[in-house]
């Protein structure tokens, strides 16, 4: 009867970890389509900045240190040089109220907001 009863609560204990380990696994599978899919946007994204930069330099004319010398000032419109985009407070143009320059709309009013970061904001 020890036996038996043993031999239950060892099935169950694998099957248990059976059911962990193929969680685990599609989480990992989830987890690396998501990778593979951020990589191709990247590519896309990088593809067309270097179009538009290429562009830009050959019908306008900017040069290479203009172009970094606005990287840094959008990078530090948060107050800090690290490489990465922040949002900024605003005010909304119809009721005035404290806003985020990542927001499409106000969330006071609803009012549709221009400028900021067009090419990050949520809904």
């Amino acid at each position: 009867m020890f036996s038996f009863l043993w031999d239950a609560t060892q099935q169950r204990q694998i099957n248990e970890a059976g059911a962990t380990a193929d969680s685990a696994k599609d989480t990992a599978k989830t987890a690396a389509n998501r990778v593979n899919e951020l990589e191709r946007r990247v590519d896309a994204l990088t593809l067309t900045c270097q179009a538009l930069w290429e562009l830009s330099h050959l019908k306008l004319g900017i040069t290479e240190k203009d172009l970094v010398k606005k990287i840094q000032e959008i990078d530090l419109r948060d107050d800090r040089l690290d490489g990465r985009i922040g949002g900024q407070v605003g005010r909304c143009p119809r009721c005035n109220q404290t806003t985020n320059s990542l927001r499409r709309r106000c969330v006071y009013c609803g009012q549709a907001l221009l400028g900021g970061e067009v090419f990050r904001k949520v809904p």
